[in-house]
């Protein structure tokens, strides 16, 4: 019986493939940031509207991040709030203390 021992890229990678969305948020922030793969912010936000399909949170923030400062998307103020607050409804702090430290600035 072989071992086969996946890395944190590739177990990540298979979950999301399986739908996990905490798995897709992170394979987001992989692209995002360039973390292990070359960064690409529309590969990013593929992932992140995957997450995002099925309510998670911190992909909603993480989404609203990319709207905000217009990485691989237009830069749309509006945008990045309305992802925020879906974030903050559901008790993402991140999201909650962007709406507030932003919210004179939307």
């Amino acid at each position: 019986m072989a071992l086969c021992i996946l890395t944190d890229k590739e177990y990540r990678r298979k979950a999301a493939d399986q739908g996990d969305a905490k798995a897709e948020n992170g394979v987001a922030l992989m692209y995002s940031q360039g973390r292990g793969v070359p960064q690409d912010y529309t590969e990013a936000l593929r992932w992140y509207r995957k997450a995002t399909d099925q309510g998670y949170a911190k992909a909603q923030y993480n989404l609203g991040n990319l709207y905000y400062y217009g990485r691989g998307v237009q830069l749309d103020r509006a945008e990045a709030e309305r992802w925020y607050q879906k974030a903050a409804d559901q008790g993402d702090e991140y999201a909650q203390h962007a709406l507030g430290l932003r919210g004179a600035r939307f």
